[in-house]
């Protein structure tokens, strides 16, 4: 049997990379052999829902990525909507989790370009926009259940 030392440079690189390469499939293959993560393993853990009523009011929406106005920018905004306090905060905020995919699709066709598009904005653009999201996202309930909005990230590029 030849040792490492006195193969040839080139059966030497293929040895080691025939290392590495087992070792990612062995990785591989640990990763793929666990149980996928819960849906709610990041959000607080425990499966449950939480008691508070300030947490359980703020539902986040899915990044909306929106086109830019030149050929290849565009607009990455994530927002939070918070739901009105009442007695049944739970209904309701059941109903705007339930039609979050709907909301989403108004939000993405009732925002143009020219609302976030520039690269400076001011306050009043941004409660501007902020109060627009909170009309299409009522619009797309059907009801006033969205009581305030949170940007949590706007990129433009």
């Amino acid at each position: 049997m030849l040792r490492d030392a006195d193969l040839p440079p080139h059966d030497r690189r293929r040895s080691a990379l025939r290392g590495l390469l087992g070792g990612a499939m062995l990785a591989l293959a640990a990763v793929t052999a666990l149980p996928p993560a819960p849906a709610w393993a990041g959000e607080g853990g425990g499966g449950q829902k939480s008691e508070d009523p300030e947490v359980l009011r703020k539902i986040k929406m899915n990044p909306m990525l929106l086109p830019g106005k030149d050929r290849f920018s565009y607009v990455r905004l994530q927002v939070m909507l918070v739901v009105r306090m009442s007695k049944h905060l739970n209904e309701e905020v059941d109903t705007v989790t339930n039609l979050k995919p709907r909301i989403n699709g108004e939000l993405t066709e009732a925002l143009t370009v020219d609302h976030v598009s520039r690269r400076s904005l001011s306050t009043a653009d941004v409660q501007a926009l902020k109060g627009r999201i909170m009309e299409v996202a009522n619009e797309a309930v059907g009801k006033p259940l969205v009581d305030e909005v949170l940007i949590v990230s706007l990129l433009v590029g």
